[in-house]
């Protein structure tokens, strides 16, 4: 079983803070929202195109993540390579890298993907090597056999789930300390029941605005702010595509 919490993690140095108490030293006031109502219900399966990817099969339990003008889709079921590039533009194929094992270069368990766009790297979590990997963007896109920089080695008692880079020495995210082994909290994984169909859109101030229904399961989906538009991963045939939010929004 674990337990996540809420970190602040030093990227290079295996420190961790207590996020939770350190915000509510800075808290004096909070305010709660109340909605009764969240019917103003927008159907959008018909706006919804899809990304035609023919170069790569990638699987269902994947995630999706922007950095500069490239999509990465970090593919966890793969028995290969395990990230894939695209032109986030046109969705074309550029490369794919991060092979499935335990050599140099290769990653054991691939955990989360984080892209810094300040300086053009992303950062890839192994969980078997207990290491995060730094990834140059642009030596992988031109050079295949690439191979990335150790960051920083994780705890294995406390150690990084999801987090998001601040800068070079600094990131914030959630943490895992395994309690046990017999269960995983949250229940099943990648179950029916953990699959929304329903986007729900907010204001800056936590007021519902309206909800997108597109009538298909998503696995997951990334927001691309150049373009205005949802890019989604879709527990269907269909399964990588994108909502154009113009007009919508």
């Amino acid at each position: 079983m674990f337990t996540k919490k809420i970190y602040i993690c030093t990227m290079n140095k295996l420190l961790f803070i207590l996020c939770i108490t350190i915000l509510c030293w800075g808290c004096t006031s909070e305010t709660e929202k109340h909605q009764k109502n969240r019917n103003n219900i927008v159907n959008m399966k018909d706006k919804i195109k899809e990304i035609e990817i023919d170069d790569v099969l990638i699987s269902s339990t994947s995630r999706l993540y922007l950095i500069w003008n490239y999509l990465i889709i970090g593919d966890y079921m793969s028995p290969e390579k395990q990230i894939h590039l695209f032109d986030k533009e046109n969705f074309n194929y550029i490369t794919s890298i991060a092979d499935r094992g335990q050599g140099p270069d290769e990653i054991t368990v691939m955990g989360h993907i984080e892209p810094d766009k300040t300086n053009r790297v992303f950062y890839v979590s192994d969980h078997g090597k207990l290491k995060i990997f730094t990834y140059d963007l642009d030596s992988v896109i031109s050079n295949p056999q690439y191979g990335p920089k150790e960051k920083m080695k994780m705890n294995n008692t406390l150690f990084p789930d999801k987090y998001q880079y601040v800068n070079d020495t600094l990131s914030i995210g959630i943490v895992i300390a395994p309690i046990g082994n017999s269960d995983y909290s949250g229940g099943k994984n990648f179950s029916d029941e953990q699959l929304p169909t329903k986007l729900l859109v907010f204001d800056i101030n936590g007021d519902y605005i309206k909800t997108i229904e597109n009538n298909y399961k998503i696995c997951d989906f990334c927001y691309d702010q150049e373009n205005n538009r949802i890019i989604l991963n879709l527990d269907h045939a269909m399964q990588f595509s994108y909502l154009e939010l113009d007009g919508i929004i």
